[in-house]
């Protein structure tokens, strides 16, 4: 799954907001979870962020590392639009 988009929103303490469309299988799924991770891709990693985000890529190599990783558990909830927001907890 890729997300809409992806904001830090403090440095201390550490927080970050997640953005998912309604229509996505995360949307769904992240309520009952509460907690998400985040992988930062690469300039070179556009296939995998393609294949995340659902579209087709042929012959498509899954590597081992990554630019930057978060693990993250969800504070609230808050629905804009076509899109939710996911705020992390402190």
């Amino acid at each position: 799954m890729t997300a809409n988009a992806f904001v830090s929103v403090s440095l201390d303490p550490p927080l970050v907001l997640v953005s998912l469309g309604n229509r996505s299988n995360m949307h769904r799924i992240l309520p009952g979870i509460g907690r998400y991770g985040v992988t930062v891709l690469a300039e070179d990693q556009e296939a995998l962020s393609n294949h995340f985000a659902g579209r087709s890529v042929d012959g498509l190599h899954i590597p081992l590392s990554c630019a930057m990783a978060f693990r993250c558990w969800m504070a609230a909830r808050a629905l804009c639009g076509a899109s939710d927001r996911y705020p992390p907890r402190r």
